[in-house]
């Protein structure tokens, strides 16, 4: 096994590492529902009866929990949309959590083995929200492909 200063940065590296892939997932859907609305726009832009009012600096203060509900209303897939909920939960406890424990495990003196296993927890919930990112890259391609073929 690593030494303590090893595994610490290795622990560091998957905290930084799901923290980031939480913030892509956030600017997928920040894009996925701004290209929603403007493919509402185009729709209805001849509209005699409906208007179209969207501001994205709503979209742009958002958070991961706000714009799920967003992309819900918006995606057909509310399977995925499940998934990112579910994720929001560990997000928060990582975002909040996470650093505040791991500087209170350097005081407490945490094993090494306790050290290593909870650093493979966050390298794993890392790696279910990078599939998350996969999935929502999809979605945000077939949208985007409905939007180019609408006229402007």
């Amino acid at each position: 096994m690593l030494d303590k200063v090893e595994l610490q940065k290795n622990y560091e590296k998957a905290l930084f590492s799901a923290l980031k892939e939480f913030q892509f997932v956030e600017s997928i859907l920040r894009k996925y529902i701004t290209t929603s609305y403007d493919v509402i726009r185009l729709k209805i832009q001849d509209s005699e009866t409906l208007s179209y009012d969207f501001n994205e600096n709503n979209i742009e203060k958002g958070g991961l929990q706000r714009l799920n509900t967003n992309f819900r209303k918006l995606c057909k897939n509310k399977e995925l949309s499940a998934k990112i909920k579910k994720a929001c939960d560990a997000r928060n406890q990582l975002a909040h959590d996470a650093f505040f424990q791991n500087f209170r495990d350097q005081i407490s003196g945490i094993s090494n083995e306790e050290l290593h296993r909870k650093g493979c927890e966050i390298y794993a919930q890392s790696v279910e929200v990078s599939q998350i990112v996969t999935e929502l890259l999809r979605e945000l391609k077939v949208l985007e492909l409905e939007y180019e073929q609408l006229p402007k």
